[in-house]
């Protein structure tokens, strides 16, 4: 029973398509007997097997010729063979027509056996790393793991499947061995239907090696878990080990020193009071020398009633022109489902904004931005507000995000004045729910061709202008809280650190010093990225809109915060197909096992 249930998991991991899958058969083999099973495959196809006997059988996987090879009683070769009294193994087969065989060398043997057939659409994957590899003979690929290795200790897990006989190994940046396996077709382990490697904090490769005289085609995949995300990888491998600059202000990561959690919420806040702003930088010429941005930044999480997941980055902006006495209210939305992922202007919309590619380090990237309405006017000190994001599901069409700017005082007279300055809707008829998220288990997926994805942050920071500037502040003094709403008020995150991750703009001169009632000072001085501790829950004092949900709106789950690992919907659907599978195979074992009645 526990074989079939590994090969129900090896099954599912494999599997994104229809797949043929055969009953639990039986026959009975006396010596030098063996039986058959033809597999014609229209198309790239794991061919994923498990064989049981009361002895010691031989099971081969054979192309045609080398079939009618052995039938005839001549010299063949197999694609692979195994000799044993139990047998699980997968091969990737190309187009063609091959032969599960099973023979009995020593003696008489009843057997039972049980295989699938995937078909495979062979293709490189950019939310995971999942992709497939041509290997000539006794060639290695050697493939960067994401680099979030370097920020904690982590669990590799690896799935691979070829039409020959390679090797697997990860080693690590000094070239010393981690693990090992020998020459397989599938990634079998034992009683796990994958590799599970754990990995100490540092660099590491995977390679792959072809210890045969032809060419090996790889499917394979894998997957990092670190045991908590480590928001300095911003300096280390963002900035190239540069400490000088960061986004600056607070910033939530989900990760209370090295104990992460996750929270999910629908509306997150930050609170700000400034008291003096100047900023210059004279060698920047993408923006005006005096600017500088107030941004709020979240990652929102939406996910589909198909188990897809995208992910995006919205940011509620206050834009000051310094020596001009100047705000701008300002967004952006950025896909961060996959370095690859995009938006356009049927896939996001709103009457005050439109996508447009904007040029960051180099690198293209289409935001969507309220280019077409950013309200201004003068502001005088002090000047204290809240930025506010919510997002609520629209059955049928979407996520809407709305941005909104509440001022509470601006000079010596204190008022009130909030608008909502965009309604923003990602076009999704298939949304089942969405949220905020806070998550210290995870990145966002890199993909083949990342090194590492992003955080699941909030940030509240001061930086440049825009287009990734980095400013230096001659005044600045000012107060800054990040809050999210917890389903009756907005209160402080778990934990704060001084820096964001996600964003480009940046300062090199702010100093965060943490206050009693949760939020932090903010001044010239010199920078110090740190993590500031835990914090004790407290609730923003001043009581901003909350937005109703319409009845015809499905709502998005109330805030929660989880410490321990949780499965995301895909997993638990396949967790349900397991169990499915696994009631099915069960009920015909028992058909098949149960004692018979003379």
């Amino acid at each position: 029973m526990r074989k079939i249930y590994i090969l129900m998991v090896i099954i599912l991991i494999l599997s994104s398509s229809i797949y043929t899958i055969s009953l639990v058969s039986s026959t009975i083999l006396p010596q030098q007997y063996y039986e058959y099973i033809k597999i014609c495959a229209t198309q790239y196809t794991a061919f994923v097997y498990s064989v049981s006997s009361n002895c010691s059988v031989k099971v081969m996987v054979l192309n045609q010729e080398n079939f009618n090879n052995f039938s005839s009683g001549y010299s063949y070769s197999c694609i692979v063979s195994q000799l044993g009294k139990t047998v699980i193994n997968g091969v990737l087969l190309n187009p063609g027509t091959y032969y599960l065989v099973i023979y009995s060398p020593y003696g008489y043997s009843n057997v039972t056996y049980f295989y699938c057939e995937i078909p495979i659409e062979l293709s490189n994957c950019s939310t995971h790393v999942s992709e497939y590899i041509t290997l000539s003979p006794f060639n290695t690929e050697r493939i960067l793991v994401h680099l979030s290795t370097l920020g904690s200790p982590s669990l590799l897990r690896i799935v691979g499947i070829s039409n020959e006989s390679v090797c697997y190994k990860v080693v690590n940046c000094k070239g010393e061995t981690m693990f090992s396996s020998g020459e397989v077709t599938l990634t079998l382990n034992g009683t796990n239907p994958c590799y599970n490697v754990t990995l100490p904090q540092g660099k590491y490769y995977l390679c792959i090696y072809n210890p045969t005289f032809s060419s090996a085609l790889v499917y394979f995949c894998y997957r990092l878990y670190p045991q908590y995300v480590n928001p300095f990888l911003r300096f280390s491998v963002l900035q190239g080990g540069n400490y000088n600059y960061a986004p600056t202000g607070i910033a939530s990561f989900g990760v209370s020193n090295t104990s992460p959690y996750e929270i999910k919420f629908s509306s997150v806040a930050g609170y700000f009071n400034i008291s003096c702003i100047l900023a210059y930088n004279s060698s920047q010429n993408l923006v005006k020398p005096c600017e500088a941005s107030l941004q709020l930044n979240a990652v929102l999480v939406v996910c589909n009633e198909n188990n897809a997941t995208q992910i995006y980055w919205p940011q509620d902006v206050l834009l000051f022109i310094t020596n001009e006495s100047v705000v701008l209210y300002h967004d952006n939305v950025l896909n961060l489902t996959n370095p690859l992922a995009s938006l356009s202007n049927s896939s996001i919309t709103s009457q005050n904004g439109y996508v447009m590619p904007t040029v960051n380090d180099g690198v293209t990237q289409c935001y969507y931005g309220n280019y077409k309405y950013a309200p201004y006017f003068e502001y005088n000190s002090p000047f204290s507000g809240l930025l506010i994001m919510n997002e609520s599901v629209e059955k049928g069409q979407g996520v809407l995000i709305t941005m909104e700017v509440e001022v509470l005082q601006n000079g010596t007279s204190s008022v009130m004045q909030s608008e909502t300055f965009d309604k923003i809707l990602i076009h999704d008829p298939g949304v089942k729910n969405a949220y905020f998220a806070v998550n210290g288990k995870e990145y966002t997926p890199a993909g083949i061709y990342g090194d590492l994805g992003s955080f699941y942050d909030a940030e509240l920071i001061l930086g440049g202008g825009g287009n990734g500037e980095i400013t230096t502040f001659e005044k600045l003094n000012g107060l800054l809280g990040l809050y999210y709403f917890n389903g009756s008020e907005y209160v402080t995150f778990p934990s704060y650190y001084t820096f964001g991750a996600d964003t480009a703009e940046a300062t090199s001169n702010a100093h965060v010093t943490l206050e009693q009632n949760g939020m932090i000072k903010i001044t010239t001085g010199s920078p110090d990225y740190t993590y500031l501790g835990e914090i004790k829950t407290q609730a923003l004092k001043v009581s901003p809109y909350v937005p109703q949900r319409s009845s015809e709106s499905s709502s998005s789950p109330e805030s929660n915060i989880a410490t321990s690992s949780e499965m995301t919907s895909s997993m638990q659907s396949s967790i349900l197909y397991i169990i499915l599978a696994l009631v099915f195979v069960i009920a015909i074992i028992v058909i098949f096992r149960r004692p018979r009645r003379f």
